[in-house]
């Protein structure tokens, strides 16, 4: 298994429009972020990948698709509906779309592309987010005679998966972390494969007891945690760089990398920070690919 950071700024993204500020002015590449999203893998031997889950798909995702070569997609899980963790909902119609029809030739023609078959691509998220998607983007679920097509997707609520009863995508098994997102109930995703695992858990301010219980009684050997850590300075919806260095050591995995990262530093002001806090963890960067078998 392997994960493949798409994006670890905030909603702004960084550079920030219009921000003369030294972050945004910054020619180090790992202070290029774009909006936050996990793209998990596994291959086969021959190393074609067999199974391809996204988490979130925000404004960026059409240039995230393009950098990292996104060519297939078995599944998408949403951590809320926040703008710059959905609104790129509208690309994913490559990989699963209705039937479109181009405008008729002069000869009275027209190219009809088929309908991908099934039910369309599974869209994961608690109950919130399923209704902002279908809110926001009613225009999928109606029905339409001609045009380029849309999205075909099939939103199942992720509530219905647990230790008990895990989402198995192929080799993969995972379980929703419910989480809070300021007033919100957001979702984290602890995804194991054999007895190791990897924990993302984005846009939080507060993981419960139960939670992190959760991850203790599933994860196996969590090898890495990959959490949000906004900024050092607190917030109302996000943890802050130390919030998120008390829970990485309550969940204990061998390795902590902070995402959803703002403009307030640079990486390497982050790295000295938290290096001075004596903390192992590390800013996350995009481009940044972690497997099972890296954690120290």
């Amino acid at each position: 298994m392997q994960c493949t950071l798409l994006g670890t700024g905030t909603s702004h993204g960084i550079p920030v429009i219009a921000c003369n500020c030294e972050c945004c002015l910054s020619s180090d590449s790992k202070d290029k972020r774009l909006r936050t999203s996990l793209w998990v893998t596994e291959k086969t031997d021959g190393g074609k990948i067999k199974t391809s889950v996204l988490i979130d798909i925000g404004p960026d995702f059409r240039m995230q698709a393009l950098r990292f070569g996104i060519n297939k997609v078995d599944a998408l899980l949403l951590t809320h509906g926040h703008a710059d963790h959905l609104n790129g909902l509208d690309d994913i119609r490559i990989f699963s779309h209705t039937c479109s029809k181009e405008p008729p030739a002069k000869d009275g023609t027209q190219r009809v592309y088929p309908e991908t078959k099934g039910k369309g691509l599974p869209v994961y998220g608690n109950a919130t987010t399923l209704k902002d998607v279908h809110t926001r983007f009613d225009y999928i679920f109606k029905p339409v005679m001609e045009g380029g097509g849309k999205p075909k997707i099939c939103t199942i609520d992720c509530s219905r998966y647990n230790l008990e009863n895990p989402l198995q995508i192929n080799s993969l098994s995972i379980i929703p972390v419910p989480m809070k997102h300021g007033a919100i109930d957001s979702t984290g995703y602890l995804i194991r494969k054999d007895n190791k695992s990897i924990a993302y858990l984005t846009d939080c301010s507060f993981i419960s007891e139960e939670s992190i219980n959760l991850l203790h009684s599933a994860g196996g050997t969590i090898c890495h945690l990959i959490i949000d850590g906004l900024r050092s300075r607190t917030h109302t919806t996000h943890l802050s760089f130390e919030e998120a260095l008390v829970y990485a050591k309550k969940i204990g995995a061998k390795k902590t990398w902070l995402t959803h990262i703002c403009h307030d530093m640079t990486h390497k002001q982050i790295k000295d920070y938290l290096s001075i806090r004596q903390s192992e963890a590390e800013p996350a960067y995009d481009g940044l690919v972690l497997t099972l078998n890296d954690a120290n």
